[in-house]
């Protein structure tokens, strides 16, 4: 534990709490993997015990920012929502599929292999997301030197496509009987195997067809959505977030660098739709920890509140900032930084746990599929 007075302990981690939510709101990312670090070496909370309360609060701080961003408008066109319904609809299944294959690769995989993925993965996501948040920063430059002011007025009521929002409640509700259902049969079962490789992604591949329609007829869209061009978004966003997975990062991280850097939405876009699958995702995973009775709520209610209130100061201050600036840029930004601390500390948790493997065995381990089951 890094404070001796435990007081003082728990006065660090709501004030680490309230500024990892205020930041990862605006980034639309959950922060978990900060989360997650913060809660282990300041806490001095288990691996168990962590990876539970993470997702429960990210969920509190999502949702406080999924209430705020359905509100919205495009920023560059008033006729579309801030949250693009479509590519919610037809990215998340998708996500959720990889980050599945994902987790059962990092079960098997040795630590020394999951740290040199995610060192390299982390340093190529800040390198791609910093280099186009340069390029939109002087973009808006030229724009703010001409005197060209793109409107970014977000607030107004906007057209919320109800079918294709019952649509994703849906996927969301079985997705939380798929994920109990996980637990309740035995692992690597015959059942088990049935759930991960053939129901659950056939179920998601429906949904994500849904989404890809939906795109389509859509009169002004973020992405051109070709055939080729749709495929070629589903494979990224499979491999990033099986990667991610793999690395033992949230959803959150490859939807940021996958939406700036990757396909340059508009940044205040991207932050809305990863924020959305963000909470969609998470919400689900608290729900099933929930069912098993596996939250620690004396501990994470306190931080639930911090967490909730934060998110929404944070994103209220960074639209502040962009509508007074014209300068969007600022959330490609806060995604690097948050790039960089989740590089600087997951690098740090994941070297030490190598090395005290090495110690005590005095050799790396290989790949072991027994260690999945």
């Amino acid at each position: 534990m890094l404070f001796l007075n435990r007081e003082l302990t728990w006065w660090a981690i709501g004030s680490l709490c309230f500024a990892i939510a205020s930041v990862s709101s605006a980034a639309g990312a959950g922060g978990g993997p900060i989360l997650l670090s913060v809660l282990i070496l300041v806490l001095n909370l288990s691996l168990d015990v962590s990876s539970v309360i993470s997702p429960v609060l990210i969920t509190c701080s999502m949702f406080s920012v999924f209430l705020t961003n359905i509100k919205l408008k495009h920023p560059e066109d008033r006729l579309q929502p801030c949250i693009n319904w479509g590519l919610t609809l037809f990215a998340l299944p998708v996500m959720l599929i990889g980050s599945t294959f994902g987790v059962i690769l990092n079960q098997i995989s040795p630590s020394w292999f999951i740290n040199l993925v995610l060192i390299l993965f982390l340093v190529w996501g800040t390198y791609k997301t910093f280099f186009k948040g340069v390029k939109r920063y002087k973009a808006e430059t030229e724009q703010l030197k001409a005197r060209i002011f793109v409107t970014n007025t977000i607030y107004g009521r906007p057209h919320i496509p109800a079918k294709l929002f019952l649509k994703l409640v849906s996927m969301w509700m079985v997705l939380i009987v798929v994920s109990i259902l996980k637990n309740v049969f035995p692992k690597c079962s015959s059942l088990w195997w049935l759930l991960q490789v053939l129901f659950w992604p056939i179920i998601a591949l429906v949904y994500c067809y849904y989404g890809y329609l939906h795109l389509q007829e859509q009169v002004v869209a973020d992405l051109d959505m070709s055939p080729s061009k749709a495929f070629g978004i589903l494979f990224t966003v499979f491999f990033l977030s099986a990667l991610s997975a793999l690395c033992g990062l949230g959803g959150g991280s490859a939807l940021a660098v996958l939406f700036s850097a990757v396909f340059e939405l508009h940044p205040r876009v991207m932050s809305a739709t990863c924020a959305t699958m963000v909470f969609f995702s998470a919400s689900a995973t608290t729900i099933q920890f929930a069912f098993l009775n596996a939250v620690e709520w004396d501990i994470a209610i306190p931080f639930m509140v911090v967490m909730t209130i934060s998110a929404f100061l944070g994103l209220k201050a960074v639209d502040y900032f962009v509508k007074k600036t014209h300068r969007s840029s600022i959330i490609v930004f806060i995604v690097v930084v948050m790039l960089l601390v989740s590089l600087v500390l997951l690098s740090y948790t994941g070297i030490k746990h190598t090395l005290s493997v090495y110690n005590e065995t005095h050799e790396l381990p290989l790949f072991n599929m027994d260690d999945l089951c």
